[in-house]
């Protein structure tokens, strides 16, 4: 029996990885979840979080705005010339230092990560150009890839991002936020700095659009077969990655299986 290798969306993971009664006392489907995390255990079954867990969501939702005004892209733009040819070149580095980590924003967050770590969890990374790092993840709790296999994740992420966005769905909100407040050759990041009060709540919820686009998205370059979460987009209609119709092409173009825990359980038993 071939092992079964499955994404853990962030309201799963939690109850996945300690189903303990004393913790969750009002979780109906605590068996269900009591079975894939001995599924994991006895090693039919591997489980994997996407790095957003732990960057993105580990920030919390109140926070967001304020984090991404506070946020310090280190970039910079110069103009050249070569030949025939004036132009401006845009080179940005990644920055190691503005996130505080799991303890600062989530107390939660440490105990649940290290329960993963003892089952075995490894982390998808979700990287983009100048994006954030959280410095409490070590290297050794990422899946681990030769150069060929790095080459052809970072390829696939990259092209299920861009058409997560051209959905409208993942980065697309908040890039399109903070384009409005930017002007000349700044960053869309930049623009935060600017955003009005009033703009608090959509850029909360967008961040959690960025987080789901890039967790599928890790998913798929990873060729992971199941995609285990609650989030039926029920309030987010399109907008939301994880609406029906995205889910379908998603499913078609990919073969991406979403599934509940409930679900998984009974795959895990068949």
């Amino acid at each position: 029996m071939s092992i079964v290798n499955i994404t853990f969306d962030s309201n799963v993971f939690p109850k996945v990885v300690n189903p303990n009664p004393d913790k969750f006392p009002d979780e109906q489907a605590l068996p269900s979840f009591q079975i894939i995390n001995s599924s994991i255990k006895n090693g039919y079954a591997k489980g994997f979080l996407a790095e957003t867990v732990f960057t993105i969501e580990a920030i919390k939702k109140i926070d967001r705005h304020k984090f991404f005004r506070d946020y310090n892209l280190p970039y910079t733009v110069t103009e050249y010339i070569e030949g025939d040819i004036r132009g401006i070149r845009l080179n940005i580095d990644q920055d190691n230092t503005s996130h505080p980590g799991n303890k600062a924003y989530n107390l939660h967050l440490t105990s649940q990560l290290n329960d993963a770590l003892e089952l075995g969890f490894k982390i998808l990374p979700c990287k983009r150009f100048g994006w954030i790092e959280n410095p409490d993840l070590q290297s050794e709790w990422f899946i681990k890839l030769t150069h060929t296999e790095i080459s052809l994740y970072e390829e696939t992420f990259g092209e299920v991002v861009d058409k997560i966005k051209n959905c409208c769905c993942g980065s697309y909100d908040l890039e399109e936020i903070g384009k409005r407040y930017t002007s000349g050759t700044e960053h869309w990041i930049k623009g935060f700095k600017n955003a009005p009060p009033e703009e608090n709540k959509k850029i909360e919820k967008a961040f959690a659009e960025w987080a789901d686009g890039d967790a599928i998205a890790s998913h798929i370059a990873h060729s992971n077969q199941y995609f285990c979460t609650r989030d039926k987009a029920k309030n987010a209609g399109q907008k939301s990655v994880m609406s029906e119709n995205n889910r379908k092409w998603l499913e078609q173009d990919y073969g991406i299986k979403f599934v509940s825990p409930e679900d998984l359980a009974q795959i895990l038993t068949a």
